[in-house]
């Protein structure tokens, strides 16, 4: 069986065993017991049967109910008025039309779990995406991605997210698309050769899949930042990728290898170290001219992109702009209006008394709500699970650094800085909209990173495969083993994992 095969076939037990996973937590999670799951179910009950879409009003949020419906785990004797909870009205509709399709087609007693099905479904794609995004960063390196899509797979929190009608789901696989469409055009070779996608094409791809996110979720507007910048970095990627280009490379490399030889081993004088920033300069020559050639395709491929993405939005913002009124283009200032008695960031400041306590705790709360905090934030982990992830982080983090000493004299090729760009751009701008998020109202929840899971997964997955690669080289004979511990291990602990949760932990949400 070839190598490819078998990465096939592990990938395919990962989305298998997800969906698996994913069925059970849809299946074992009492009714309403996700985050704001009757708000997005009622919001998708009111475009099935009213037509879209609703307005978020005074009466939609009413905090003393939703405190007694927590404090009794949603206890069936108290649900009678559980429709009339209905702030999430304001969120853009594409999720919401969609599921407006299953409601309609479901029986009334099986719509809540229809609902939840279709969230799973969307997660499968994600998982698959996330590998395809791996792939871009590390196209030699299966082990690295069907990690990556393990960890996006079996993150507890995350299939628990992925099990409950939230349109997160959508959020997150737009997110994983348009992710993978930007670093699979950023290569020149792709798209000179395909018939199918041109650099028009890829712009307008990446244009409508940003307009999708316009009308999915604010937490995936960053999206258009991720676009523009692919744009930005894929006459770089081209330069490099040209033999002007490539012979530019092989001299750095060989450059760098002459300044590491030693001469003195041979009698010789070891010639003085050359000034750090001169290969920069060398680059900078070779790359400026194919760069500014460019100029033109990257004004028009931004002009593609945010014409088709904003235009899109369009729809949304100038019908928000008429109900709410302008400049409430996003509903967000009558959703704040309408939330009254959310708890606010100042209220909790006052209530540990300083914001130092107040970093440690929300820290400490992001980080267990991450893995695992389910129901409304009520139900955590086991406390001897936090360590042990922390555990496996130290040592992916440390693998990180490692990998980077040792891969210190054969440099990233261009499209692998292009791809880590957007990466890292992702994660950046989904932490910032979190902590912008919390600059108001007190919602250090984790899944409110999951926008920017892949970024996380894909860092913490090079990590660990750093060590069985090491030991792959200590031990040469283990090196086809090594090639798949790690997703292996991933996929199968942390599935196990999940089984153990639905069967032992989630049975305490219940009334």
């Amino acid at each position: 069986m070839t190598h490819r095969r078998i990465e096939y076939g592990i990938l395919g037990t990962i989305v298998v065993g997800y969906l698996l996973v994913g069925v059970l937590y849809a299946l074992q999670t009492p009714a309403w017991q996700a985050p704001d799951e009757p708000a997005h179910y009622n919001y998708i009950a009111q475009v099935a049967e009213g037509g879209c879409c609703p307005v978020i009003a005074m009466g939609d949020w009413d905090n003393a109910y939703l405190e007694e419906l927590k404090a009794a785990r949603f206890d069936p004797a108290l649900t009678a008025d559980i429709a009339a909870i209905e702030y999430e009205d304001h969120q853009p509709p594409l999720y919401y039309l969609g599921g407006a399709v299953i409601y309609a087609l479901s029986p009334e007693q099986a719509r809540l779990t229809a609902l939840r099905m279709y969230s799973v479904l969307l997660g499968a794609v994600t998982v698959i995406f996330s590998y395809l995004v791996a792939r871009q960063m590390f196209p030699q390196r299966a082990d690295i991605a069907l990690s990556t899509a393990a960890l996006v797979a079996f993150i507890p929190q995350h299939v628990a997210i992925l099990a409950s009608v939230n349109n997160d789901a959508l959020a997150v696989l737009l997110v994983a698309v348009t992710l993978f469409v930007a670093t699979w055009g950023l290569d020149g070779k792709l798209l000179r050769t395909s018939h199918r996608m041109t650099p028009a094409r890829w712009y307008i791809a990446m244009g409508v899949l940003v307009g999708l996110a316009f009308l999915t979720k604010t937490t995936a507007y960053f999206l258009l930042a991720v676009a523009l910048l692919a744009v930005l970095l894929r006459p770089i990627v081209l330069a490099a990728q040209s033999p002007v280009g490539q012979t530019a490379g092989k001299t750095a490399k060989a450059y760098r290898a002459v300044q590491n030889l030693d001469f003195s081993s041979v009698g010789g004088t070891q010639p003085p170290p050359p000034p750090r920033r001169t290969i920069s300069r060398i680059a900078l020559r070779v790359f400026a001219k194919p760069i500014k050639r460019s100029r033109n395709n990257i004004l028009r491929g931004w002009g593609l992109v945010m014409g088709i993405s904003v235009g899109m939005g369009l729809l949304w913002w100038v019908r928000n702009s008429i109900v709410y009124g302008f400049p409430d283009i996003l509903g967000l200032t009558a959703h704040d209006v309408v939330v009254v008695g959310q708890l606010r960031t100042e209220e909790r400041i006052a209530d540990v008394g300083s914001f130092g306590a107040y970093v440690r705790g929300a820290w400490q709360t992001t980080f267990n709500s991450y893995w695992g905090q389910f129901g409304w934030m009520a139900l955590p982990l086991p406390a001897w699970v936090y360590p042990r992830i922390g555990f496996m982080l130290t040592g992916a983090f440390a693998g990180v650094v490692v990998g980077i000493v040792r891969g210190r004299h054969t440099p990233p090729t261009a499209k692998q800085w292009a791809v880590g760009a957007l990466l890292g751009v992702t994660a950046v701008l989904a932490a910032a909209a979190f902590i912008l998020y919390n600059f108001s109202f007190y919602q250090v929840q984790g899944r409110y990173l999951f926008t920017a899971i892949i970024p996380f997964a894909l860092l913490v997955a090079y990590g660990l495969n750093v060590w069985t690669r090491w030991l792959a080289d200590v031990f040469p004979r283990t090196a086809p083993l090594m090639r798949y511990v790690v997703p292996l291990l991933l996929a199968g602990a942390f599935g196990a994992f999940n089984l153990w949760l639905v069967r032992f932990v989630l049975p305490f949400l219940a009334p």
